[in-house]
C-alpha cells in the first residue's frame, strides 16, 4: 500500500459518521511507511510472494480467532482484549504488505467495495421507519458500552459490584513468590537449562512461579482485568488492579515467548506488582520458615527432572538396543518409546503439590523431550497450513508418511507445546504410539534428502 491522500478517490455515496471513534479512522500514512520500512530494513521483501502473504494473513486471522476460542457464552472475551488487539494488528500488517506487493491502495479498495455494498444493499430495502431510530440507538449503546468496557480494562477502573468482592481470591501465591525473590534474588523465579551440551535451551520455572501464573489468570478472569499495555507495564502500578493487569500481561507474554516472564522479573516489573498486591492484601510476606516445600517444577507444564521412575530400568532391561551411557541414538529413542507403549508407567507419574497436580517425567524420558525440542520450528503454523493441516494433534497421524520434514517438525512443535496447558500430554502421546510414529516419519523424511 503506497502512502496516499485519504481525501481523494473516495466515492461521495459513502456516508460519514462524525461520531465514529478516532481509533477507527484507519492506518495513517506514517504507520504504513513504518510497516514497509520494517520489512525493507530486514530485506524480507524477496520472501513476500502474494501467495505467502495471503497464507500468513489467513494464519493471523486464525490466531485472532484463538483469542475467542472456548469462551462459551462470552461473546466478547474482554479479558483477552490486549491479545485481540495484537492479533488484529498482525492481520492489518499483512494486509498492508499484501496490498503493497499487489500495487493496491487499500483506502481506495475499501471505498470502492463500500460503494458496491451500498448499491447491492440499498437502505430502502432494509429500512423500517418504526425500527430505524431504535436500531440506531441500540447500535450506539452497544458501541459506547464496548468502548467503555475496553477503557475500563486498560485504565483499571472498576464498578461498585467489582469493589464489593476481593480483587485477589488467594494472596498466598503472590506472597510466596515475592518472599522467594526477596530472600533468594531474581534468579529464584527460574532460569534457562538444557538437557545436554549443544542442545536447545528452555526455561525452567520454580513451583512458586507456576502457582502464581494460575492464580493470576484465575483472579484476572474473575475480576475482568485485561492485560496491561506495553506502556502501562513500564510504569509503577498505582493499585492492586493495575498490578494484576501487569502480571497478567507478563503471563500472557510468557505463553507466546519462552523465558519472557524471567525478563519481567529481572526488569523489576513482576516484583513491583507483587509488592503492591501483597501490601493491599494487608498481609505480611511469609517467612522462609513458613514457605511450603514443593517439588521443583520444570518448564510450563510443571514437570521436573527427577530420578528415573523405579519401573524404568526394569522395563527397559529387555530392550535391544539398550540405552547406554553414551549419546543416545535414534534406535535408543525409538526403543524407549516402544517401551513406553508397552508400559506407560515408565514415562513418569503424577504428583500433587500446593501448585496443583503435575506430571513428573522420568529422567530418560525428559532427556528425550529435550532432544526432540531441538527440531522445533518458529511459525510452525505456516508449515502446517502449507500442508493443509489445521488441527495437527488430530489430523496429522494418518498422513505422516506423505508429509515433508518441515510439516513433520510443525506437528512435533505443536505436540511439545501442548504440554504447557496439559501436563502429561507427551506421556499419553508416547503411550499411544504417536510420538514413535512421528519420529520414524521425521527420520525417513531426512533420509529422503530434505
Amino acid at each position: 500500500m503506497r502512502p496516499h491522500d485519504t481525501s481523494s478517490n473516495a466515492p461521495s455515496s459513502i456516508p460519514s459518521d462524525s461520531s465514529a471513534s478516532p481509533t477507527l479512522a484507519g492506518l495513517s500514512p506514517e504507520t504504513v511507511r513504518s510497516i514497509l520500512a520494517f520489512r525493507d530494513d530486514r530485506h524480507w521483501a524477496r520472501f513476500h510472494e502474494p501467495k505467502d502473504l495471503a497464507i500468513a494473513l489467513s494464519v493471523e486471522a486464525s490466531e485472532l480467532l484463538n483469542e475467542f476460542m472456548w469462551s462459551g457464552t462470552d461473546l466478547r472475551v474482554e479479558t483477552k482484549k490486549s491479545g485481540q488487539a495484537e492479533e488484529l494488528a498482525d492481520v492489518l500488517i499483512y494486509a498492508v504488505l499484501l496490498a503493497d506487493r499487489l500495487g493496491l491502495d487499500l483506502n481506495d479498495a475499501v471505498a470502492r467495495k463500500m460503494a458496491k455494498n451500498v448499491r447491492r444493499y440499498p437502505v430502502e430495502a432494509f429500512r423500517d421507519e418504526d425500527l430505524g431510530e431504535a436500531a440506531r440507538d441500540v447500535a450506539e449503546r452497544l458501541r459506547t458500552e464496548d468502548r467503555a468496557r475496553c477503557g475500563a480494562g486498560a485504565e483499571g477502573s472498576s464498578t461498585g459490584a467489582e469493589d464489593a468482592k476481593p480483587l485477589i481470591a488467594d494472596a498466598a501465591p503472590y506472597r510466596a513468590l515475592l518472599m522467594k525473590l526477596e530472600t533468594e534474588g531474581p534468579d529464584a523465579a527460574g532460569g534457562w537449562k538444557a538437557v545436554s551440551a549443544n542442545r536447545m535451551m528452555f526455561a525452567v520455572y520454580a513451583p512458586e512461579t507456576v502457582a502464581l501464573w494460575k492464580q493470576v489468570e484465575a483472579d484476572a478472569q474473575a475480576a475482568g482485568v485485561a492485560a496491561a499495555s506495553l506502556d502501562a507495564r513500564r510504569a509503577d502500578p498505582a493499585d492492586a488492579r493495575a498490578a494484576l493487569a501487569q502480571l497478567r500481561a507478563a503471563v500472557e507474554t510468557e505463553r507466546r515467548s519462552d523465558g519472557a516472564f524471567l525478563e519481567a522479573v529481572k526488569s523489576g516489573e513482576v516484583p513491583r506488582a507483587l509488592e503492591v498486591i501483597v501490601r493491599e492484601a494487608g498481609t505480611a510476606v511469609m517467612s522462609a520458615a513458613q514457605a511450603t516445600e514443593v517439588p521443583e517444577v520444570n518448564g510450563h507444564s510443571g514437570s521436573q527432572v527427577p530420578e528415573a521412575h523405579p519401573a524404568t530400568q526394569e522395563s527397559l532391561a529387555a530392550q535391544a538396543p539398550r540405552i547406554g551411557a553414551g549419546a543416545p541414538t535414534l534406535a535408543d529413542d525409538l526403543a524407549l518409546l516402544a517401551a513406553i507403549e508397552r508400559d506407560p508407567a515408565i514415562a513418569g507419574r503424577e504428583v500433587d503439590s500446593p501448585a496443583g497436580t503435575f506430571f513428573i517425567y522420568a529422567e530418560d524420558v525428559n532427556a528425550l523431550r529435550g532432544r526432540l525440542a531441538a527440531f522445533r520450528i518458529p511459525n510452525h503454523w505456516l508449515a502446517l497450513e502449507a500442508a493443509g493441516i489445521r488441527n495437527p494433534l488430530e489430523e496429522a497421524w494418518a498422513r505422516l508418511p506423505e508429509l515433508d520434514a518441515e510439516a513433520l517438525r510443525g506437528v512435533l512443535t505443536e505436540l511439545l507445546a501442548a504440554e504447557r496447558d496439559d501436563s502429561g500430554f507427551f506421556a499419553r502421546a508416547a503411550a499411544s504410539g504417536r510420538v514413535r510414529r512421528l519420529l520414524e516419519a521425521l527420520a525417513e523424511a531426512f533420509r529422503r534428502g530434505w
